[in-house]
């Protein structure tokens, strides 16, 4: 018999869970995680007719898993999954049967992004942002309030701007709900450190009362989480919660877009291969890309191997899976391994271990100056708006307390951006052009 806290140290689903954690059945009601058992032998889980089976059982599935619950009355309520044997792993998620409710989760599904609830999400006024948070919560709500009170602050008049929690996610709140409240104090003057240099530097006026609000539409956008515009002019706004800190993987597309709309590009004339670069993966398929820039690699490092032929050959290995190798091709598709029993197609595991390679050479070559170019576009274009939030207990109410904003430009927090292709390069598909990691202080 094999019990969780055996396998402890692998962290996978319920494997990694501890007693106590929380998930939730599928009618909403909290479940107290108390053990998981893994059995090879059904017979040795003794007996479990009261516990709930979460998938059918096959014909490989010969072994059992069985979990242990606590509902809030201490009763115990339990699952079982038919598995296959010496298997010591069990997902958190069950659809239709329980799940796993850690604060990334509660924060994801709060429905506290702008995206979940804002029905119009460009060229907003005040008052639209008030009403449609007013339609989706109602304008008794805690979160109606504090958004009137924060467009009806002057000179940080209003602030701390108190939300209650209630049954709202806390994070949900700090993270995502904060994004609404901080365009309106950019454009209110209610905030802490130097935005407006920025303001003045990006848009060339102290005043952006007229300037109206914009949310990103696509939720990966990756760059900026607001923006503000009058005719052409913009200044976009990445929020943030704490400090500085790594931010996650974003497409290097949106760099170039960046790039393009600068109006004096003077500045970047010294970094023509990275603009290069960056030109490449946003106007090249996601596919071709690794071989132009792989091409182009070998052009500014003769160290760095790959040809046309190579390139050649890569692209027929699509439809011909049998085409030889070069010693080359060979050992950038073996520098990269596919999952445990896996045969991937030999394009998609040849074209992963370039777009490894071409993603190394690119951070590690000094003359290229990636990571500057990069660096320069982000610190420069973008005001960084930190939230500046605590929980507190008001009268006997937990209450998500916001003190002014802080914010930084240019942000020195970025001091280093890494091209990235496992994320978007598998041996098995390509699920995406390359993206940037940003590192930080």
């Amino acid at each position: 018999m094999l019990r969780f806290t055996d396998f402890i140290t692998e962290a996978q689903g319920l494997t990694g869970r501890k007693p106590g954690e929380t998930f939730t059945d599928k009618d909403g009601k909290v479940l107290i995680f108390q053990k998981v058992e893994f059995f090879d032998n059904p017979e040795d889980a003794g007996d479990v007719t009261d516990a709930t089976p979460v998938n059918k059982p096959l014909s490989n599935l010969t072994g059992l898993g069985v979990v242990e619950f606590k509902n809030e009355s201490g009763d115990t309520v339990r699952f079982v999954k038919y598995i296959k044997p010496r298997t010591t792993k069990w997902d958190n998620s069950n659809p239709n049967y329980f799940e796993y409710k850690s604060k990334a989760t509660a924060k994801e599904q709060s429905g506290l992004k702008p995206s979940d609830f804002l029905k119009k999400m460009e060229g907003l006024t005040f008052d639209d942002i008030l009403n449609q948070v007013g339609s989706a919560f109602g304008k008794e709500s805690g979160l109606y309030i504090a958004t009137k009170q924060a467009i009806e602050s002057e000179n940080k008049s209003n602030y701390p701007i108190q939300i209650p929690i209630g049954n709202l996610s806390e994070t949900g709140i700090t993270n995502y709900f904060a994004e609404i409240l901080q365009p309106i104090a950019l454009i209110n003057g209610d905030y802490t450190g130097n935005a407006l240099d920025g303001i003045k530097a990006l848009v060339n006026t102290d005043d952006i009362s007229d300037f109206k609000i914009n949310f990103p539409k696509g939720v990966t956008q990756g760059l900026y989480d607001s923006y503000l515009t009058s005719g052409d002019s913009q200044i976009n706004i990445s929020s943030k919660f704490g400090s500085a800190s790594q931010s996650a993987k974003a497409s290097v597309s949106n760099l170039y877009k960046i790039y393009k709309a600068y109006k004096d590009k003077d500045m970047f004339e010294e970094f023509e291969d990275a603009v290069e670069i960056a030109r490449i993966i946003t106007e090249v398929d996601a596919e071709q890309s690794p071989l132009e820039l792989a091409v182009l690699l070998n052009k500014l490092n003769s160290a760095f191997k790959f040809s046309e032929k190579e390139k050649k050959i890569v692209m027929d290995l699509k439809k011909n899976p049998n085409q030889t190798l070069t010693k080359n091709l060979t050992m950038l598709r073996d520098s990269i391994k596919p999952g445990l029993g896996k045969t991937p197609p030999p394009f998609y595991h040849v074209l992963a271990g370039i777009a490894k390679s071409v993603a190394s050479e690119i951070n590690s070559n000094e003359d290229i100056q990636f990571s500057r170019f990069a660096t320069l576009l982000l610190n420069g274009t973008i005001i960084q708006v930190y939230t500046k939030a605590t929980k507190k207990n008001v009268s006997g109410v937990d209450v998500i307390e916001f003190s002014p904003f802080n914010t930084k430009w240019p942000d020195d927090a970025v001091t280093n951006v890494l091209i990235e292709s496992g994320t978007r390069y598998k041996t098995d598909r390509v699920d995406g052009k390359f993206g940037y990691i940003v590192k930080s202080k």
